[in-house]
């Protein structure tokens, strides 16, 4: 779909009134890389495409990467969390798996540390839970970075995956 008929733009959803889009070189220009911005519901760009990869916004934030170094910004564009990790998750239930010096720990929307880089892997929390490898064994942890219990038909699937 094309929002923006000022440059070609595919635009998806949109999340805290912005979508992220990736808008081509396309042909004739100098740069056929792509580069991801965000427009308004009326297809306005409100964050220049500067970005080699973006994600939607989610809390408040989107994660952003320029030149393999990854960071979030807030809805006006303006960085709130320096773009220095390798890589990063969304942020969900106020805070987001980050990696940095090929470890995972996790950050708040401020870019607090609130969990240690302790981790091989480390995936979202989803019900006050995350999904965590260390050592090549895989557990569950809470938003304290405690281990945490996962029971009923939760536990079941994982168990069933080789997850547990």
């Amino acid at each position: 779909m094309s929002l923006c008929h000022r440059f070609d733009a595919s635009a998806y959803e949109f999340f805290d009134g912005l979508s992220c889009i990736d808008v081509n070189g396309g042909p004739g220009r100098s740069e056929d890389k792509a580069r991801y911005g965000f427009v308004d519901r009326e297809g306005n760009l409100r964050i220049p495409a500067i970005y080699d990869a973006a994600a939607d916004f989610s809390q408040g934030v989107a994660a952003v990467e320029i030149n393999g170094k990854w960071g979030f910004i807030d809805t006006k564009g303006k960085t709130v969390i320096p773009l220095i990790y390798n890589l990063v998750g969304q942020f969900t239930e106020g805070c987001a798996p980050v990696k940095l010096n090929n470890k995972y720990g996790y950050i708040d929307v401020k870019g607090n540390t609130i969990i240690s880089f302790i981790y091989d892997e480390a995936y979202q929390f989803v019900d006050d839970i995350a999904l965590v490898k260390i050592d090549g064994k895989y557990n569950y942890i809470d938003v304290k970075g405690s281990n945490a219990l996962m029971s009923g038909s939760r536990a079941e699937y994982y168990s069933r995956e080789g997850m547990e």
